[in-house]
Formats: structure tokens, sequence, C-alpha cells
């Protein structure tokens, strides 16, 4: 016999309490590759941490002062520099 529940077949499964569901389901979104560097707007000239993912462009982030794309290159400058 097929189960269902609000009219989604289960597969002859019993379904877990929604606590438990949200618990064990993780996004997958913070768990991809990612960059972070010192990043420059050379519309603004703000300069700031940034961090995004891997197959992100540079020319597709938006600056966090001014709001404009386009213009966000990185510095050169690590994380790690003194």
């Amino acid at each position: 016999m097929i189960e269902e529940q609000d009219g989604k077949y289960l597969g002859g499964l019993t379904p877990l309490p929604e606590d438990i569901i949200r618990d064990k389901i993780k996004n997958i979104d913070e768990h991809r590759a990612h960059e972070t560097a010192e990043m420059m707007c050379v519309k603004c000239y703000y300069r700031y941490q940034g961090v995004w993912p891997e197959q992100t462009l540079l020319k597709n982030l938006e600056c966090p002062h001014c709001k404009k794309t386009g213009g966000i290159i990185k510095t050169g400058q690590t994380i790690f520099d003194t």
C-alpha cells in the first residue's frame, strides 16, 4: 500500500517529525567552495574583507558601500599579512 501525506508519495516510509527534519537538513550553499580576500571598489574607494562563491566573477560582485557592481578588485593583500 502506498502511503501519502499532504498528497506526497512517501514510498512506504513513515514521515519524520518536523523538528528532526529541520535539524538534519543542511544548506548545501554554505558548504560550496568560496574565496576570501581584501577587496576595493574602484568607484567609491571602499576597502573591505570579501567572501564570495568561487564561481562568481569579480565583475558581478556588488560594493557593500555604494551598491554598484563592476568595480570590485582584489588588493592583493592577504588577511594574514601584518
